[in-house]
């Protein structure tokens, strides 16, 4: 029985999903244990069944002690896993020396926490994902509807700028700055028929000062809130091309974009922790 922790926001559960689905492959038992959102409150709770029309299993907290506690080796990375060691994971800021989890049959009982952000997982089960995580049916709001309907007529890059707590947290600053947005948008603009730039952030005020230089050719999208806020990655994996932060949200905002000659740029670097961008794919455009 493998059992795959899920935890944090929409773009962090859609990671895990992933690599439950990895696990799928050549494993008969996976499950998924969301048991974490009734004791902590993250950002708006279990979301992927919310926003996605995905299958999958569940576990409850009875059974995970029923067959994993009850296995010694098992009961001991429980153990190390209530005292906040992870185990069999990839580390959340991407360090090097943390081998990965081969696509085998894994014979033993295992609970599995981490946020596996690794470009071998989402390789390894690209197809599975497409078929799998689709979005649900929206009630849309009337905003929502004009821009879909903007975006159907015109080339739209979406440009996410996430500030907030990364300006004060030391493994993210520095990456997304002023001055990889203005590449990143240059890059656009030569390489691509771009009519419009459609803008996300947690931070419009910055953004509408910070990219003047747009003029009339940009939207900021400021009406998702809140519950609401799943709906800017819907609206980003709609637009032809994407400009993504160094997060999961817009990562996979760019990653569900179904446009096959997608333009999408990131950045080069994604934390202060590695040198390596785990998650930039093929053919992305890194700045």
């Amino acid at each position: 029985m493998l059992i795959v922790h899920v935890c944090g926001g929409l773009g962090n559960q859609l990671f895990q999903y992933a690599f439950y689905l990895f696990l799928k492959k050549n494993n008969d038992e996976v499950f998924l244990d969301i048991s974490e959102f009734e004791k902590n409150k993250f950002h708006f709770g279990f979301e992927l069944s919310k926003v996605f029309n995905v299958d999958y299993e569940l576990i409850n907290e009875k059974d995970i002690k029923d067959h994993v506690m009850n296995n010694n080796v098992i009961c001991k990375i429980i153990k190390k896993l209530i005292n906040n060691t992870v185990v069999g994971a990839i580390d959340y800021y991407g360090n090097d020396d943390i081998s990965l989890v081969k696509c085998e049959k894994i014979l033993e009982n295992v609970y599995f926490k981490g946020f596996w952000q690794d470009k071998y997982y989402i390789e390894e089960v690209k197809n599975e994902i497409y078929r799998n995580v689709i979005y649900n049916s929206f009630e849309l709001s009337e905003k929502n509807k004009q821009l879909l309907s903007v975006m159907k007529e015109k080339d739209c890059t979406s440009i996410h700028i996430r500030r907030g707590d990364y300006l004060h947290h030391s493994n993210f600053q520095g990456i997304c700055t002023e001055k990889y947005y203005t590449n990143a948008i240059d890059y656009i603009d030569k390489n691509t028929n771009n009519a419009l730039f459609i803008v996300f952030s947690d931070d419009i005020s910055w953004c509408k000062k910070t990219l003047q230089k747009l003029n009339n050719r940009v939207v900021y999208v400021d009406w998702n809130e809140g519950e609401n806020s799943y709906l800017d990655m819907y609206l980003m994996s709609n637009c032809n091309n994407n400009i993504i932060a160094n997060s999961t949200f817009s990562w996979w905002g760019a990653f569900l974009n179904q446009n096959k000659s997608k333009v999408v740029v990131c950045p080069s670097k994604w934390n202060n922790v590695s040198n390596k961008n785990r998650l930039m794919m093929d053919g992305w455009i890194g700045i």
